[in-house]
């Protein structure tokens, strides 16, 4: 998945409802072996508590755990809140410590699907585009020219420095590569002028 939603920052809040403490977090993640250690992490911080539930949506994979609450009363209203705010990529803990009143079917869907909400509008929101990094290196000479290149085909700068040669490190929208790469070949006249790095995500807050 080249572009997506998901939050902006991880966040944290803490509500109290008819005396039980909710405390919610939210997290950009990137993979399931990501989202799975930072909720065992979470459950053995919070290993005092009465609950401590989940949802995350990653690509088209959707997952939630009411952790002993009555089912369906914790983690599918999570889910389902993130689904409606049409994020991908985040995970969404809920920790809830019981303060003696019992809440209801009811009154749980709206206390855990209400932290939820408020954790993840806490976090801000932003567009992600995926995007490759490189390596370009060229002639001193022709530097204006691949600037030139660089800034109409939306290209990243992330920092450059100079030998005999100019050295560039760069991002590219992953979707644009090819386009970009084929077109900036035709100013630099040598072979393997660039090295590709990595792969990771532009955000641009929405």
């Amino acid at each position: 998945m080249d572009n997506f939603v998901s939050i902006l920052n991880n966040s944290e809040i803490s509500l109290e409802i008819k005396k039980s403490k909710f405390i919610g977090f939210s997290f950009f993640i990137e993979n399931e072996l990501e989202a799975q250690k930072i909720i065992s992490n979470y459950c053995k911080q919070f290993a005092d508590a009465t609950h401590v539930c989940y949802a995350y949506v990653l690509n088209s994979i959707e997952k939630c755990s009411d952790n002993g609450e009555p089912s369906g009363t914790a983690g599918k209203p999570m889910l389902e809140i993130i689904k409606k705010m049409e994020l991908k990529n985040v995970l969404v803990i809920v920790v809830r410590y019981f303060g003696g009143v019992k809440l209801g079917a009811g009154g749980l869907n709206r206390a855990y699907g209400d932290t939820a909400k408020q954790t993840l509008v806490s976090s801000g929101k932003a567009e992600y585009n995926a995007c490759n990094n490189y390596k370009f290196t060229f002639n001193l000479g022709v530097e204006d020219k691949m600037f030139n290149k660089f800034y109409l085909n939306q290209v990243n700068v992330n920092s450059k420095y100079y030998s005999n040669l100019a050295v560039y490190e760069v991002s590219i929208f992953k979707q644009d590569c090819a386009k970009v790469l084929n077109d900036i070949s035709e100013t630099v006249k040598r072979n393997n002028y660039y090295t590709f790095l990595n792969s990771n995500y532009i955000k641009k807050e929405i």
